[in-house]
């Protein structure tokens, strides 16, 4: 009796030394964490809680290398935002470019505050990069995007479109940008295939698999060994509206981009020497796993987990340097 006396009598200042320790990085970091987390779609299986931030914040340059956007839709009429068209075609599919842009728009991740209390979504100059649409685009056009994003001295590439050919110039391109320190979102792709997609499957590009409402991949999510982390995929809000006046939502994998470049632009925000390669090995450090502790074909490291990602990279900047 006395033992079990001990040991329970253990296991609660175990856990009030955990939340004492919870407590303590809440009110010292450079940001304060709501204590009850967000608790509905896609928020609640990432483990996001409600973010102010208490630094003076460098702004952000991201640029979306998709279709073209439609800025008469009041969610991305109201962000800063400038638009580039690459491709000399006439196509003139707006809708999966403004999907994505009005997701990032929309993304409570992008609406935490800032330390005047404004969305940290004011704080991002979004650049529109227009490559034209999935059946007319092409990898010379993906190449100026992504050249072109260069130029412009961004600092995050969300890209939801890519090639099963394997470009030796593209490579060196996104090789280019990784020495700059510029962090590279890819969607792995829906073709529910283990075929490479470039530039997704290129060594240092973050590469996102999606997840449907239950917390499993979705059926049509690419996989492989090059699978960074996965995040929700299924009925992304994108504040988009279609002619009836209903919302438009976002799917597959390109949703699931959208989830982690916004994660990846609030850790940008906290901590902003961190490059690519950086952020990319924090969220393979974070990432909770489906199981046993190791890489997943279909779900990458894991799921990805704000509140670790943050935690981590608050916490262990200078170790973040020596992950490999």
């Amino acid at each position: 009796m006395k033992n079990k006396k001990k040991i329970l009598i253990f296991c609660i200042l175990l856990i009030l030394s955990g939340l004492i320790y919870f407590y303590i990085l809440l009110k010292t970091n450079n940001f304060e964490m709501d204590e009850n987390k967000i608790n509905n779609w896609p928020y609640n299986i990432i483990n996001f809680h409600t973010i102010k931030l208490k630094k003076k914040i460098d702004p952000i340059k991201v640029a979306v290398i998709d279709t073209g956007i439609d800025k008469s839709q009041s969610c991305i009429h109201e962000i800063n935002i400038k638009e580039y068209k690459i491709s000399n075609n006439e196509d003139i599919d707006t809708r999966h470019g403004t999907l994505t842009m009005g997701a990032l728009c929309k993304s409570k991740i992008l609406w935490s505050l800032d330390k005047d209390y404004n969305p940290i979504l004011k704080d991002i100059q979004f650049y529109s990069i227009d490559i034209g649409s999935d059946k007319k685009s092409t990898i010379t056009d993906l190449k100026k995007g992504i050249q072109l994003a260069i130029q412009l001295n961004v600092q995050i590439i969300n890209i939801s479109m890519g090639t099963y050919k394997e470009d030796k110039e593209l490579k060196n391109i996104v090789e280019s940008a990784q020495k700059k320190g510029v962090i590279m979102v890819a969607a792995a792709g829906n073709n529910m295939t283990k075929q490479s997609v470039y530039p997704a499957s290129y060594p240092g590009v973050i590469s996102v698999g999606a997840l449907n409402k239950e917390g499993g991949f979705t059926y049509t999510s690419n996989f492989g060994d090059y699978i960074t982390l996965s995040a929700p995929g299924e009925e992304i809000s994108t504040g988009v509206l279609d002619n009836d006046n209903q919302e438009l939502k976002h799917s597959g994998t390109s949703g699931a981009s959208t989830i982690v470049t916004s994660a990846a632009i609030l850790i940008k925000m906290l901590n902003y020497d961190l490059s690519g390669n950086e952020i990319k090995n924090i969220f393979e450090k974070t990432s909770k796993n489906k199981g046993i502790r190791r890489h997943d074909k279909h779900y990458g490291w894991g799921i990805l987990d704000i509140e670790a990602t943050i935690l981590y990279a608050e916490k262990n900047q200078s170790a973040v340097k020596e992950i490999d």
